[in-house]
């Protein structure tokens, strides 16, 4: 995504749509850290819990029920469970 912005040059002009991929792209690039943190802590032998957002009563957003989805096998009520348990609200 860097990459992409650093070879704007003066006067170009960044449309919606690339908008939305650069915001997709570093949605993708969230979700996967956080995977692979609670991976590589499942790996050693740890709780991957600490690894996963936590929602502090929010409603939980679509790139974030992702996470929990992928973790989850994509088992919706595994998912939803673990969001809830990290304080997530629906």
């Amino acid at each position: 995504m860097q990459q992409k912005f650093l070879g704007a040059k003066d006067g170009d002009v960044i449309t919606p749509q690339q908008i939305l991929d650069y915001s997709n792209i570093a949605a993708n690039a969230r979700a996967s850290q956080y995977v692979n943190t609670y991976n590589q802590m499942r790996t050693a032998g740890l709780s991957g819990d600490a690894a996963l957002p936590t929602g502090n009563g929010q409603k939980i957003d679509t790139p974030t029920a992702r996470i929990f989805l992928t973790l989850a096998g994509g088992k919706a009520q595994k998912a939803r469970t673990a969001a809830t348990q990290k304080h997530w609200s629906f």
